[in-house]
């Protein structure tokens, strides 16, 4: 079978988004990208642009020649709603995996590419 690279990720990304919400970042300490853990296969990171620690990823993942998959939520019960307008060109541009969710994971996901 020979299968897309979006029929491959998106799944996967879902699966992590899922488990970024139930319990914190895969390859990322759940204190933030500041606990990148060296020895994790890519990373993966929730908000990393609303709390503007991107840029460790960067360094610690695709410097290193890792994946960053990161997701972006949109919370309703605080009022924060996301704009991919305002990170999804970074995100292209640094050669992430980003995408905006529902903080509930229920009713959709818009990656950047």
């Amino acid at each position: 079978m020979n299968r897309s690279w979006p029929a491959v990720v998106k799944p996967l990304i879902v699966v992590l988004a899922a488990a970024h919400a139930a319990c914190g970042d895969a390859g990322v300490d759940p204190g933030g990208a500041g606990g990148s853990r060296p020895d994790s296969p890519d990373s993966s990171s929730t908000q990393c642009f609303e709390v503007e620690e991107c840029e460790i990823l960067v360094d610690a993942f695709l410097a290193n020649g890792k994946a960053v998959f990161e997701v972006e939520y949109d919370d309703p019960f605080s009022g924060h709603m996301t704009d991919r307008s305002l990170f999804c060109e970074q995100a292209n541009a640094w050669g992430f995996n980003s995408m905006e969710m529902p903080l509930d994971l229920d009713g959709g996901r818009w990656p950047c590419r």
